[in-house]
């Protein structure tokens, strides 16, 4: 056994969190590099401690959200992106894992000046662009139809699924 995961998070905040655990033996960052998605690795920290007197292994890996979770693509926006290039990375990430263009892209909260539509695709595609409380802060959703009927979060604030 290479190690468990405990907890698979997304919180509020547009992170990623997600904890390995093992007994007797530290657990190997590279046997679950896999299990974060390509442009997470980006902003991927990780560190490992010990409960020596347990022997008991942790290992933490944490990174900022972009991937396709749930039927929707949730993208980080780093400092300094905009909303529109974020709506576009995500859009073309949601084509190319499923094969479709997005029809919608939800935000926390319209931009001042925010407009009613993103072109994506060279401007051949059109997502709506919607407030949404549910959103993630900082990051753009986008996905097809209607919102979920209830928030990605739990009460603690945290999203629990996801890759695993």
């Amino acid at each position: 056994m290479v190690g468990e995961i405990v907890e698979n998070e997304l919180l509020e905040t547009g992170v990623r969190v997600m904890h390995v655990l093992r007994m007797g033996a530290p657990v190997e960052l590279d046997a679950f590099l896999d299990v974060v998605p390509p442009f997470g690795r980006e902003t991927l920290v990780s560190w490992a401690d010990e409960e020596a007197m347990l022997g008991v292994h942790h290992l933490w890996l944490v990174w900022n959200v972009r991937e396709l979770m749930d039927g929707r693509v949730y993208w980080w926006l780093r400092p300094g992106e905009t909303l529109r290039d974020g709506i576009h990375e995500a859009a073309t990430l949601f084509c190319v894992e499923t094969g479709d263009w997005p029809e919608v892209a939800w935000v926390r909260a319209m931009p001042s000046g925010g407009q009613v539509e993103v072109e994506v695709d060279d401007g051949l595609v059109r997502v709506a662009l919607l407030e949404a409380g549910w959103a993630v802060r900082g990051c753009g959703v986008v996905g097809l139809g209607n919102p979920p009927p209830t928030p990605p979060f739990s009460k603690g604030g945290k999203y629990d699924g996801g890759a695993e």
